[in-house]
């Protein structure tokens, strides 16, 4: 009881050797065998297909062509994007191969895909009077 209390009043003793933090790495190299600099994207069409940078991945290959595709990237952000008829299912297997994969998800919602057309639309070509 006398320890708990001294260990309660003290707080826990320092650790010796510091904090240990594991730092996830990606070979120095890995960024000049591919295009680091282009975005990944996932499209599930309205056949339910699906499409990793506009080519068409069988839903059994998705998640080996992801890690591929992220293993040559600095970033792991995948932009995912549906169409609005298709099943659930497959939009929750895209996540869990993203995810599954090494990727880190950015969900574009119709409404994100609304507001960003707003935004970069061109401005208007009359002049204020």
């Amino acid at each position: 009881m006398l320890v708990m209390f001294v260990f309660m009043v003290l707080g826990t003793p320092p650790t010796p050797h510091g904090l240990l933090v594991r730092l996830n790495t990606r070979a120095a190299g890995s960024a000049a065998f591919g295009p680091a600099s282009e975005t990944l994207g996932v499209y599930v069409d309205g056949n339910g297909e699906f499409h990793v940078n506009g080519s068409v991945v069988e839903q059994g290959q998705l998640r080996a062509r992801l890690t591929e595709e992220l293993h040559r990237r600095t970033t792991p952000i995948v932009y995912f994007e549906a169409n609005d008829n298709i099943e659930v299912r497959r939009a929750i297997f895209a996540f869990d191969a993203i995810k599954s994969a090494g990727g880190q998800l950015f969900w574009i919602t119709p409404e994100l895909r609304k507001q960003s057309q707003q935004t970069a639309a061109p401005p208007s070509s009359e002049k204020p009077r």
